[in-house]
C-alpha cells in the first residue's frame, strides 16, 4: 500500500477507534461482535475449533439448533457437488480467489488444519472442494474423490492430517499430468473432525500471469473462477495480501465483474506482517471497510504461516498461537475490533454466510433438483439398464430386443385397421400415414395428368387428330367415324408416359419415407451397440432395396396392361353419357357463331356418342357395329351444333382416361403399399430372425452386444447421481417443514 500523511494517519486512528466503538453492538450489515479471551492450551484441536468452541469464543450469529436442523442440507449440496452437478444446479457455496500466490491455500490450511499444496507457481491446477464436517467425538477422518482421466471415479480414504499435501497434488499430476496445465475437473476433500467448522469451500486455481508451457493460461484461469462465481448463489471470499494496492488487484476486479455492489463478496487481507512501512492506515481503513474498496459483507484480516516459518516447520497449531499474539501486540492491528481479525473469525463467519444462504436458496434448489432429476431420469431410460452378465442371458437379452423391433416394424407399418396393435406397441402408423399423403398427391397428379386439350373443351384440337382421321377414311358414308385407333393412339404416346412417370415417382417417395422411418427405428432400438446397429441397418437396406425391385417390376406390368384399351360397356356408356352433357353445357353458354354454308345437313346418326370396345359381344342397346366398333343408337335428332368426327375423339378419349385415371389411381397405390410397407417389413423381420437364430449365418453375440464406448460409464454416472438428487430431495422437503427454525 502507498505511505500517507501524518495527518491523515490520524485522522484514520481516529475513524478507527470510533468505528471500534461501534462495532460493540450488533448490527445487521456487519459482523458479529467477538469476545477476547485467552487463547486455551496451544494444542491443534482446541486451536482449531470454530464450531465446537462457538460458545466459548464467540456469540453465534445462528443458533445451534439452525445449525443442526441445516446440517443435513450442506451435507446433501456436497454430495451434489461431488457428482459435478454444481454446473447444472444452483449449489450454495464459497468459492476462494485471488492471484497467483497470494496465500489462498494457507487461509484454508489454518481454517481446516491440515497441510494443502504450496510453493511457487501454479500449485493449485484444480478446483480443490474442502468439506468439513464438526462431529463431537472421534478420530480426525479425510476422503479424496476425483474423476480420473479415463472418466472413472476414483474414491480415497486418508488416515492422517500429513497426508493431505502428498494425495492432493498426486490427484493434480494424474488429472492434469505432470505439466503446469489447468482443469477444470473438481477434487473433493472431506475432512471430519471435533476440530473443524461445518464449512464447505472451493479453492480455485489463481490468476496465472504467465506461463511458458501454456501462453494461455491467465485466460484459462479467469474463465474456470468466472464459471464459480458467476453464479448468484456462491459467496465470493477474495484473498489479498496486504503488501499491494487493493485496487490492483484483478481477483478484486473479477468480483466487482459478476458482484458489482459487493453483497456476496467477503475480503480477506493476509500477510499484514508485510505491510509496506507507511500504509498501516490504509489497511485499518480498508479492513474496517472503510478504504477506497468497500465490500457489503466486509473483510476479515488473518495471519497464516509466512514462508520462514514454513521452512522452520513451524505447525498449525503454533501458528494459530503466533497469530493471536500478533494481533493481541502489534501496535497497529491490535487496535481493530476483534471480529473483524483472526482466522477464527473467519471461519465463523464463512460458517455463518454459508448456513444463511442455504436456507434462502432451499426452495430455488429443490425445484432445480425437481427439474433435473426429471431429465436424469428421461435419458436413463434411453440409455437403458444395466445388460446381462452370463452368454445365456445375453442371447435371451438380444431375442428380446430383436422381438421388441419386429414387433415396431409391424407396427410403423401398421395400415388403419391396424391401428389398435400399433396403439398397443407403443408405435404409430405416421410411416403409413405419410405414405397416403404421397398416394393422395399421386391421384390427383394422375387425374390432371390428360392432355389439356381432353380436359378443356375450350382449347383447340392437336392437328395430329384431325390428320388420323383423314387417314382412316375411305369408302364410307358421311356419317362414318373412325375412333378406336385414333383414341389408343392418345392413350398410348400421351397418357401412359406421364403416368409411367407418376408411378416411379410414388415408388420413389414411399422408399424414401420407408427407408428414414426404419433407419430411425434402428438407430433407437440399437444405438447402444454400434457393431448390433450397423448388421441390422445393412438388413434393412438389402430388405428395401429387394422390394424396391419387386415392386418396379410390377408396376412395369401394371403400365403394360393398360396398353390393352379395356373397359366395362356400362361403365363407359354411364361416362361418354356423362362428359356429352358436360360438353353441352360448356357449349351453351358460348355465344352462337355464323351460319355456314353446310349446315343443317348432318346426319344424326353420325353424331351419336361412339362406345370404345373390342368386345365380341354388345349390350343390347347397341348392336349396330362397324369394323368392330360399335356406336350407341341416336338418342335424339342431329342438330346444327352436333360434334363433329375430332370432338368426338375427344369425347370418347376423355370418357375412357376417367375411368383408366380411378383405376390407376387406385391399382398403382396399391402396389406400392403392399410392396414397401407390408413386404418390407416381412422380409426384414424373416431375414434377422434367419440371422440369429443359427446354423451357418448366426454372428457372434458377445461381439454385437458390445455397448458404445462412454455409455456404460455415462449410465452408472446417471444412476448415481439420480439416487442422490432423490435423496437431497427428502432433506430439503424435511428442511423446509420447520420454517420458525429457518426465520430463527
Amino acid at each position: 500500500m502507498s505511505s500517507q500523511s501524518s495527518s491523515h494517519h490520524s485522522s484514520s486512528s481516529s475513524k478507527s477507534s470510533s468505528s471500534s466503538k461501534k462495532r460493540q453492538h450488533k448490527s445487521s450489515d456487519g459482523p458479529t461482535p467477538a469476545k477476547q479471551v485467552k487463547s486455551p492450551d496451544a494444542t491443534e484441536t482446541v486451536l482449531l475449533s470454530a464450531a465446537a468452541d462457538a460458545s466459548k469464543t464467540f456469540t453465534p450469529a445462528l443458533s445451534q439448533q439452525y445449525r443442526e436442523r441445516i446440517r443435513p442440507v450442506l451435507n446433501s449440496i456436497d454430495r451434489l457437488r461431488s457428482h459435478g452437478l454444481q454446473n447444472e444446479l444452483r449449489l450454495p457455496t464459497v468459492a476462494v480467489v485471488g492471484d497467483q500466490s497470494v496465500g489462498k491455500s494457507s487461509v484454508l490450511e489454518a481454517i481446516s488444519g491440515v497441510d494443502l499444496p504450496r510453493g511457487t507457481g501454479i500449485v493449485t491446477r484444480c478446483p480443490l472442494q474442502l468439506s468439513m464436517r464438526s462431529k463431537p467425538t472421534g478420530d480426525w477422518t479425510g476422503r479424496i474423490s476425483y474423476q480420473n482421466r479415463k472418466g472413472e471415479h476414483v474414491e480415497r480414504e486418508i488416515s492422517k492430517k500429513c497426508e493431505v499435501d502428498e494425495m492432493v497434488r498426486k490427484v493434480q499430476n494424474e488429472i492434469t499430468g505432470d505439466s503446469n496445465g489447468v482443469s477444470t475437473e473438481q477434487i473433493d476433500l472431506t475432512i471430519e473432525s471435533a476440530d473443524v467448522s461445518d464449512l464447505t469451500l472451493v479453492d480455485l486455481p489463481g490468476i496465472a500471469r504467465y506461463s511458458e508451457k501454456n501462453p494461455k493460461i491467465n485466460e484459462v484461469t479467469k474463465q474456470l473462477i468466472l464459471s464459480y462465481i458467476s453464479q448468484d448463489q456462491v459467496i465470493i471470499l477474495v484473498v489479498v495480501p496486504c503488501s499491494v494496492d487493493i485496487e490492483t488487484v484483478e481477483a478484486i476486479a473479477l468480483a466487482k465483474q459478476v458482484d458489482p455492489g459487493g453483497t456476496r463478496t467477503i475480503g480477506v487481507l493476509t500477510c499484514p506482517d508485510l505491510t509496506n512501512p507507511g500504509s498501516e492506515e490504509d489497511i485499518k481503513a480498508i479492513v474496517n471497510n472503510q478504504g477506497r474498496v468497500r465490500l457489503h459483507k466486509g473483510f476479515v484480516m488473518v495471519k497464516c504461516r509466512s514462508p520462514k516459518e514454513l521452512r522452520n516447520n513451524i505447525s498449525l497449531s503454533e501458528v494459530a498461537k503466533i497469530e493471536e499474539d500478533y494481533f493481541r501486540n502489534d501496535p497497529h492491528f491490535s487496535q481493530l475490533p476483534k471480529d473483524i481479525v483472526g482466522t477464527k473469525t473467519l471461519a465463523e463467519k464463512l460458517t455463518n454466510e454459508l448456513f444463511k444462504a442455504v436456507a434462502a436458496g432451499i426452495e430455488t434448489l429443490e425445484e432445480s433438483l425437481k427439474s433435473k432429476l426429471k431429465d436424469y431420469e428421461e435419458e436413463l431410460k434411453d440409455l437403458e439398464d444395466s445388460l446381462c452378465e452370463t452368454d445365456s442371458d445375453k442371447r435371451a437379452y438380444l431375442m428380446r430386443k430383436l422381438q421388441q423391433f419386429a414387433s415396431k416394424v409391424h407396427a410403423a407399418t401398421a395400415s388403419p385397421e391396424d391401428e389398435r396393435d400399433a396403439f398397443a406397441t407403443g408405435s404409430s402408423s405416421s410411416l403409413y400415414s405419410s405414405c397416403l399423403t404421397n398416394c393422395s398427391s399421386f391421384g390427383y397428379l394422375v387425374s390432371n395428368s390428360q392432355p389439356d386439350w381432353i380436359i378443356d373443351y375450350s382449347k383447340s384440337l392437336p392437328n395430329y387428330v384431325s390428320d388420323e382421321v383423314q387417314l382412316r377414311r375411305g369408302r364410307e358414308l358421311p356419317t362414318f367415324t373412325f375412333v378406336f385407333p385414333v383414341v389408343q393412339k392418345i392413350v398410348f404416346e400421351e397418357y401412359l408416359p406421364e403416368v409411367e412417370n407418376l408411378a416411379k415417382w410414388l415408388l420413389g417417395e414411399v422408399q424414401f419415407q420407408v427407408t428414414k422411418s426404419l433407419e430411425n427405428l434402428t438407430e433407437n432400438c440399437f444405438k447402444a451397440f454400434p457393431r448390433l446397429l450397423l448388421l441390422v441397418k445393412e438388413t434393412v437396406v438389402k430388405a428395401i432395396e429387394a422390394q424396391e425391385a419387386e415392386c418396379r417390376a410390377d408396376l412395369a406390368k401394371l403400365i403394360a396392361h393398360e396398353r390393352r384399351l379395356f373397359t366395362q360397356d356400362s361403365q363407359f356408356l354411364e361416362k361418354l353419357r356423362y362428359v356429352t352433357e358436360q360438353q353441352k353445357e360448356f357449349l351453351a353458354k358460348q355465344p352462337v357463331p355464323p351460319p355456314t354454308l353446310f349446315s343443317g345437313f348432318g346426319v344424326a346418326a353420325a353424331s351419336q356418342p361412339i362406345r370404345i370396345s373390342r368386345e365380341p359381344q354388345a349390350s343390347p342397346t347397341t348392336r349396330a357395329s362397324q369394323g368392330g366398333f360399335k356406336r350407341a343408337e341416336p338418342q335424339v335428332s342431329r342438330a346444327s351444333s352436333e360434334p363433329s368426327h375430332e370432338e368426338q375423339i375427344r369425347l370418347g378419349t376423355k370418357a375412357y382416361l376417367l375411368l383408366a385415371c380411378q383405376r390407376i389411381s387406385d391399382t398403382v397405390p396399391m402396389s406400392v403399399l403392399c410392396h414397401m410397407l407390408d413386404g418390407v417389413a416381412t422380409k426384414l423381420v424373416a431375414e434377422i430372425t434367419r440371422l440369429f437364430a443359427g446354423g451357418s449365418h448366426q454372428v457372434e453375440i458377445l461381439d454385437l452386444l458390445r455397448e458404445k464406448e462412454g455409455r456404460q460409464r455415462r449410465r452408472r454416472y446417471l444412476i448415481q447421481a439420480a439416487c442422490q438428487m432423490r435423496e437431497s430431495r427428502k432433506e430439503l422437503q424435511s428442511a423446509k417443514q420447520n420454517r420458525m427454525l429457518l426465520e430463527d
